[in-house]
């Protein structure tokens, strides 16, 4: 009971608590959200689109499914 009102009081509480949430959420849901597989190379270096919406790394791999992955491990590892 403590925690939750002082959670409602603190708006960084209230921002952290957010932001840990999507983590989770996106962590838990990263096969669905990935629109590419992160070990699948496309043309390097190539800029944000609707495809690769922040582009591909130097070897051509999809940046955004690699930060779904990667927020997974992280999330593993820091549970």
């Amino acid at each position: 009971m403590r925690l939750t009102q002082h959670v409602r009081s603190n708006r960084t509480a209230l921002v952290g608590m957010l932001v840990l949430g999507a983590f989770v959420f996106a962590a838990l849901l990263a096969p669905l959200l990935m629109p590419h597989d992160p070990w699948q190379h496309f043309q390097p270096f190539a800029e944000p689109t609707t495809q690769h919406l922040l582009g591909t790394d130097d070897v051509g791999r999809d940046i955004f499914s690699e930060l779904i992955i990667g927020a997974q491990v992280s999330l593993l590892v820091g549970f």
